[in-house]
């Protein structure tokens, strides 16, 4: 919250250099809060944030389904590694109108990605139609795991136990603070 007062409103540019990779837009630190916000369940807050993005002027959806570092699509990532795309912002910003039960709005969202994708949604609702164009054309994005864990679909799909549901702390951080503790299950 306190790095948006101070970020710009503006497209940002791809990252190649360490200026770039420092210099990021408002944009970047709205959905970074915006999905913290969603993983932890408060979609209502997490809408607001990417409404913001979507009525911003920087970005437009691509028929691409790969990642180009150039596209009109890019938000923020590296010369090959997507970080956040306005598709996956489309994707988040529906994801929380049907949380908070604007269907129409949450469809509406979602068909202008899968559009542009060209996927088709006949017959899907709207988090059927979010795993759809995931796991068909934004294989390269990530953000799919985070989707399975909040839609519940996670451990029935990829065959996880419930502890799989945390990352392991790496042990270098168990090292240097002696206050936290291993995830159960690791």
């Amino acid at each position: 919250t306190n790095a948006m007062k101070t970020l710009e409103e503006k497209k940002n540019e791809s990252v190649t250099t360490i200026d770039n990779f420092l210099q990021v837009s408002k944009d970047v630190a709205r959905i970074t809060l915006a999905k913290l916000y969603m993983n932890s369940g408060k979609y209502d807050k997490a809408e607001p944030l990417l409404y913001a993005v979507f009525h911003g002027e920087y970005y437009t959806l691509d028929r691409s389904n790969t990642y180009q570092s150039t596209s009109s699509e890019n938000i923020f990532g590296y010369s090959k590694s997507p970080q956040y795309t306005y598709s996956d912002a489309l994707l988040l910003l529906s994801e929380c109108d049907y949380h908070i039960g604007n269907s129409s709005n949450a469809m509406l969202y979602l068909n202008n990605v899968a559009t542009a994708k060209g996927i088709n949604m006949d017959g899907l609702g709207v988090l059927e139609g979010i795993e759809m164009v995931r796991k068909n054309a934004m294989k390269d994005y990530g953000g799919m795991f985070s989707f399975m864990k909040r839609s519940g679909i996670a451990k029935t799909e990829l065959g996880l136990q419930d502890y799989q549901m945390l990352f392991p702390i790496p042990e270098k951080e168990l090292m240097l603070d002696g206050y936290i503790s291993q995830n159960p299950g690791y």
